[in-house]
């Protein structure tokens, strides 16, 4: 099996292969499979990473569900272009490779112990999901145009009720966006005003009922969006009831409607958005308002 330079089908890995799996001549796979994605309760199997320093094309990579990987180890890896699933995976505090590959699908990454995420020759992803990466500080997409784009912070401590918002991480990039969704973060890292890199929300149609920028339910006070210079669908602040001060000194366009709702929205004026100059679609505003 070391021997092996391609595979012609999926790879399916035991979670209690000893240590680390290495096949240091595998050059291409049409996908590997590690874990369990139904289990409720992570695994506690004996393998602890993965290294193909060759691996150039790998359509599907899943990993999840798996209590001791520590490594993955992709450094070459170039064509991932259906999925990439990272998934409860607690001890996993970086990863060697994703920087080259330039399409995919659908990028997942849940309950990791990540604390980069590095895509900086990303150019397409049609879906990309980041959810509950309590030590995530950033994120790198500085040349993606990602169809669409949600982050969630909030995760349960133990077995009770009560949980923790995490820090939103900081983005770098992504360079276009048709959806955005961002909810229960808590202050990212840094100055809050440089926080999201988003340069443009260009899209031929407004998806998902017309919501294509969104903030809901997240306790940060202060958010920033510097790049930001058109969106295209309704924009959103929903319910961030700890926001005071959110700048856009970009934005310029928004074809569609503003819509500010929550108990308390913070302060709106010409400091919030200097440049704006066309919203088509009117504005709305529900919950209290200063200035």
């Amino acid at each position: 099996m070391a021997e092996c330079t391609e595979i012609y089908h999926h790879l399916f890995i035991d979670q209690d292969y000893p240590s680390i799996l290495s096949l240091p001549k595998l050059t291409s796979v049409l996908g590997i499979t590690v874990g369990d994605i139904s289990d409720e309760v992570p695994s506690e199997g004996l393998l602890t990473g993965l290294s193909f320093p060759s691996l150039v094309n790998a359509s599907d990579i899943s990993v999840t569900n798996l209590v001791n990987i520590t490594l993955i180890d992709v450094p070459k890896l170039t064509y991932n272009d259906k999925q990439l699933l990272l998934i409860g995976l607690l001890s996993l505090e970086s990863y060697n490779g994703f920087e080259s590959v330039r399409k995919t699908e659908c990028v997942k990454i849940d309950t990791t112990g990540l604390k980069k995420i590095n895509y900086g020759n990303l150019e397409n992803a049609s879906v990309m999901s980041i959810w509950r990466n309590p030590s995530l500080s950033s994120v790198e997409l500085p040349a993606a145009n990602i169809g669409h784009l949600g982050v969630y912070c909030y995760r349960h401590e133990g077995n009770g009720s009560s949980g923790v918002h995490d820090p939103l991480p900081r983005f770098s990039g992504p360079s276009n966006a048709k959806y955005i969704l961002v909810s229960s973060c808590g202050t990212p890292l840094g100055d809050p005003r440089t926080a999201f890199g988003i340069k443009t929300m260009i899209s031929e149609t407004a998806d998902n009922g017309g919501l294509n920028f969104g903030f809901k339910d997240n306790t940060f006070s202060s958010i920033g969006f510097p790049n930001l210079t058109r969106i295209d669908g309704m924009f959103s602040l929903i319910y961030n009831d700890e926001l005071s001060d959110f700048v856009f000194p970009a934005l310029r366009t928004v074809n569609g409607r503003m819509r500010f709702e929550g108990h308390s929205i913070g302060i709106i004026n010409q400091t919030t958005f200097p440049v704006l100059a066309n919203v088509s679609d009117g504005l709305s505003f529900s919950g209290n308002i200063t200035e």
